[in-house]
């Protein structure tokens, strides 16, 4: 219980700092761009996430359905 009133506690703090009609989450609100373009991450079972390369780089982001790490699949190259 205590884990969930200081839960909902940060999320009060966060969302009230944002003086938008809508919340946009931490980037918006830090004034950041949102750290560049997401592509899409695939694991082994088929689920994918979009995800910033760079963050990807940092550490595995690991799926919670197989347990394998999300990758970015390699680009298919069309022979012509």
């Amino acid at each position: 219980m205590e884990r969930l009133q200081r839960a909902l506690k940060a999320h009060t703090v966060a969302t009230a700092a944002d003086t938008k009609r809508s919340f946009r989450g931490p980037a918006a609100r830090h004034g950041s761009s949102g750290g560049g373009v997401r592509v899409k991450a695939v694991c082994d079972c088929g689920r994918n996430v979009r995800v910033v390369p760079s963050v990807l780089a940092q550490a595995p982001i690991v799926c919670g359905g197989c347990g394998k790490p999300f990758r970015i699949p390699e680009a298919v190259v069309a022979v012509g």
